[in-house]
């Protein structure tokens, strides 16, 4: 999995999910997805973002941490964008600007983010944060 933090000013990129399941449904998350057969997560973090936003600008995606639970692992990035547009709505929600401000305990606790971006937005928007030196020349087989 990948998950993406894209900013603009003091303002990130977001989704509400729509679909019920997996604790995501009417929270706001980063963008994100799958990483498909083959390919590295920087590739899937691009694709995903061009995919659920309209929107391919050819910034960098910097990755800055990994969370792994057993077989499962997610690849965080972010990235400074260079222009703010009007996201395309996708299947998966609905997708919108949110100020850096509503990303606290406090609606993590209410329910209106998933939990862990309490800490994982205010932590991308550092510039020199690594949490875990990554790996992800390679594809994911």
């Amino acid at each position: 999995m990948v998950v993406g933090f894209a900013f603009f000013g003091d303002e990130v990129l977001a989704i509400r999910h729509d679909k019920p399941g997996a604790g995501l449904h009417g929270r706001l998350n980063g963008i994100g997805g799958k990483v498909r057969l083959g390919e590295d997560p920087q590739t899937a973090m691009a694709r995903e973002f061009a995919e659920e936003t309209g929107y391919d600008g050819g910034e960098a995606w910097l990755p800055f941490c990994q969370l792994e639970h057993g077989p499962h692992v997610v690849f965080f990035f972010r990235c400074n964008l260079r222009r703010k547009f009007d996201p395309v709505q996708c299947s998966e929600g609905a997708v919108t600007w949110v100020s850096t401000e509503t990303f606290n305990e406090c609606n993590a606790k209410l329910g209106v983010i998933v939990p862990n971006l309490a800490w994982l937005v205010p932590m991308a928007r550092q510039w020199n944060v690594t949490v875990r030196a990554l790996d992800i020349s390679l594809p994911l087989v």
